[in-house]
């Protein structure tokens, strides 16, 4: 693989910056590091998102 930056912010504000400078999004069930592995993407940075408890879950509201 690559040589890469990872990045672990620990708020949404943080992890934006760091998108906005150009930063490659990591989260579960993502194809980003198979496709590094194949050479097929070459991310200079990964933000992990995983540290940031406002984005860990999912809630969904149906309407009733």
């Amino acid at each position: 693989m690559y040589a890469f930056t990872f990045e672990a912010p620990s708020s949404t504000a943080a992890a934006a910056q760091l998108i906005a400078q150009g930063g490659k999004l990591l989260a579960g069930g993502q194809s980003l590091l198979p496709s590094m592995r194949l050479r097929l993407a070459n991310p200079e940075k990964i933000v992990d998102l995983n540290s940031i408890a406002a984005v860990s879950y999912t809630h969904l509201t149906l309407p009733t």
